[in-house]
């Protein structure tokens, strides 16, 4: 078990905004989820959004990370 809820995030409108969201269940968000989630991120273009410790990380385009910054 990762502990961890992974959301695909669907704009209406802006297809660029669209990303997954990632929320600690049940526990805290390992290192090793961690790192894989980043690196796939990376590798495919993907916008992943998610929280540690009370902060928030976007990973992704400018245009998803400038609009994540505003959340």
């Amino acid at each position: 078990m990762i502990g961890v809820i992974i959301t695909k995030v669907t704009h209406p409108t802006r297809s660029d905004l669209t990303h997954y969201e990632v929320a600690e269940a049940g526990g805290k968000l390992d290192i090793k989820t961690l790192n894989w989630l980043i690196h796939w991120a990376i590798d495919t273009g993907t916008n992943l959004f998610y929280e540690i410790e009370g902060k928030h990380h976007a990973i992704g385009s400018a245009t998803f990370k400038q609009a994540m910054n505003t959340k």
